[in-house]
């Protein structure tokens, strides 16, 4: 069985949502897998965020840019390295304007737990395994045995 990686406290996942019970749902989504999360103003400029380089940023398809592409591309260069999800109403339209090297993926609401909890987990298992294989852009979206108990 796969061992999840450690969630962090350097490392909190930031949540940028207009809604604050979405927010909240998100939050204890992440807490109950044992990751930490930050809200910070939804108001605040996306270029300010609390970003660590391996932060996961969920956020609002609503309070992206039109050019998200753009955003991650300046994003990358300040040195952020960590997975995004969109959360949306309908997935389609946003799952197209992502590519795997992005590393942003797309959460239709309503969602559950461990849906969200998944593309983490996934993503960083798949991370760590291509690292070793020099394969940065290789994803592998929800791994079987690397979900938390918990989850």
């Amino acid at each position: 069985m796969n061992a999840a990686p450690a969630p962090t406290d350097d490392a909190p996942a930031v949540i940028v949502v207009w809604d604050a019970d979405l927010g909240m749902a998100l939050e204890m989504s992440l807490n109950g897998a044992g990751f930490g999360a930050l809200l910070p103003d939804a108001a605040a400029d996306l270029s300010e965020l609390p970003l660590r380089s391996r932060s996961p940023l969920i956020i609002c398809a609503d309070m992206l840019p039109k050019n998200p592409r753009a955003m991650i591309a300046a994003m990358r260069l300040g040195g952020w390295r960590g997975l995004g999800v969109v959360v949306t109403q309908n997935a389609e339209p946003w799952a197209k304007r992502f590519e795997p090297e992005d590393r942003f993926h797309v959460l239709e609401m309503p969602f559950m737990s461990h849906d969200l909890i998944g593309m983490i987990v996934g993503d960083g298992v798949a991370c760590e395994a291509a690292a070793k294989n020099d394969l940065p852009n290789q994803l592998i979206l929800g791994c079987p045995g690397t979900m938390p108990a918990s989850a």
